[in-house]
């Protein structure tokens, strides 16, 4: 909701700020105010492709604005460089353990991180869920 509310408050900002520019300049045509916004909120979790809440509201707000004046809205990707926070299972990565069939994904956290580390699972929609299981399992210290 904040980052909608700045969004909102920006493109108002930036056409308030034309109108009294025109109103300095009298009758003189001044051009619109061209924008870009350089927008960096750090989201990592979610589906990437736009179909998210908070991207249909930009992406709709962003379209209004271009029927008047070119306005761009520029979006972070790699704020998190090698943090490896995507994962692709293929048919390949699975292996035969009896009659199941099993993946193993490793995430690995920095010694004495106290921050909140969240996983998520994004499941072909071919597979039958009930069949599915899921084992965290703690990892091995050595002293």
């Amino acid at each position: 909701m904040y980052v909608i509310d700045a969004m909102h408050y920006i493109l108002r900002r930036a056409d308030n700020l034309h109108r009294a520019y025109q109103k300095l300049h009298g009758t003189r045509q001044v051009p619109p105010t061209r924008l870009v916004v350089n927008l960096s909120y750090g989201l990592s979790a979610g589906p990437h492709d736009g179909t998210l809440p908070i991207d249909a509201a930009m992406a709709e707000m962003i379209a209004h604005r271009c029927t008047y004046v070119p306005t761009v809205l520029v979006m972070q990707s790699g704020n998190h460089f090698t943090d490896s926070l995507h994962v692709v299972l293929l048919q390949d990565h699975f292996e035969n353990k009896g009659k199941a069939k099993t993946a193993e994904l490793k995430l690995m956290l920095q010694p004495d991180d106290r921050t909140s580390s969240f996983v998520e699972l994004w499941l072909p929609s071919k597979l039958r869920h009930e069949k599915l299981a899921l084992e965290l399992v703690p990892p091995l210290f050595t002293r």
